[in-house]
């Protein structure tokens, strides 16, 4: 379940830091204290904010009282999963501007919720395998470099360029016309082939033979030329995806049966939830995940 982790950090932020009248900031010679800034921030997301941290302790003290709350090791499990096929993974939780402590928070709220709703669901080997075969198209990815013009005679001249020896990031800035990935050297990033095989049967072939480091011949797709170089493979392997298909088939029977809104409504109605603030009265009435998996 997608929480509001940016407004929590950010209120816990003030919260935590104290208030008093810390200057913050001085404007013209005018003075914002930390005060003033926790007291904006929580007119801002204080409602959001309160309503996931009750929403995550209803969900996590129901997995304990079902017995399905995530042990460490199953939260380790998960998080060795995620940081083994998100070469990323680190830098998208810089992006976020998370620790790893509060990711594995997080994923232990997603894990016990998941928990709740398949729980007693049985899923067996021949389902998961049967899973593999059908996701394996979008699971197998590769990380590519392209360039890309609509212009036969100048993707024969980035060509030629790339035979003298300059490097393919250079010529991809200085030639590709895809304005989202030239900057980057053309790094499209990792991708599955099945969305690259949507894109061009002939690309994603080449994506799975051709050498690392090898740059193509010129390739025609619909309406323009490319020459692309692949960077890295990650093939699927039955093993290392079997927990998470695992996952995704308990959790596609859950849905048949309607269990998830089920199981957290019932949840949510036996939940006893007490407003003290005056500002949030009223804030237990609305309290329902609506971001269900």
């Amino acid at each position: 379940m997608k929480r509001l982790i940016i407004l929590l950090m950010i209120l816990s932020a003030f919260i935590l830091g104290g208030c008093g009248r810390k200057v913050v900031a001085v404007v013209n010679g005018e003075k914002i204290t930390k005060e003033e800034l926790r007291s904006e921030a929580e007119k801002a997301a204080g409602k959001e904010v309160l309503k996931n941290l009750v929403t995550e302790k209803v969900i996590l003290q129901a997995a304990k009282r079902e017995g399905v709350y995530p042990s460490r090791e199953e939260v380790e499990k998960e998080l060795e999963f995620r940081r083994r096929e998100n070469p990323n993974f680190l830098q998208d939780l810089q992006n976020q501007k998370m620790t790893l402590e509060e990711y594995k928070k997080q994923l232990t709220e997603y894990l016990a919720e998941i928990n709740l709703i398949t729980k007693g669901i049985n899923v067996t080997d021949k389902e998961v395998e049967e899973a593999f075969k059908k996701y394996k198209p979008m699971l197998d990815r590769v990380r590519l470099r392209w360039i890309v013009n609509g212009s036969e005679g100048e993707i024969r001249k980035a060509k030629e360029k790339l035979a003298a020896g300059a490097f393919f990031e250079t010529v991809a800035k200085d030639s590709s016309q895809d304005t989202t990935t030239k900057d980057k050297g053309g790094d499209m990033g990792y991708i599955s082939l099945g969305q690259l095989r949507a894109l061009s049967p002939e690309i994603a072939d080449l994506a799975t033979t051709l050498p690392l480091g090898k740059v193509s011949d010129i390739i025609k797709i619909s309406n323009a030329y490319v020459i692309i170089r692949v960077e890295d493979r990650r093939i699927a392997t039955l093993d290392s995806w079997k927990d998470f298909l695992k996952k995704s088939v308990m959790l596609e029977k859950a849905n048949k049966e309607g269990r998830a809104e089920k199981v957290l409504k019932q949840i949510f109605q036996e939940a006893k939830v007490e407003i003290k603030d005056p500002l949030y009265k009223g804030l237990e009435t609305s309290i329902f995940p609506t971001n269900l998996p």
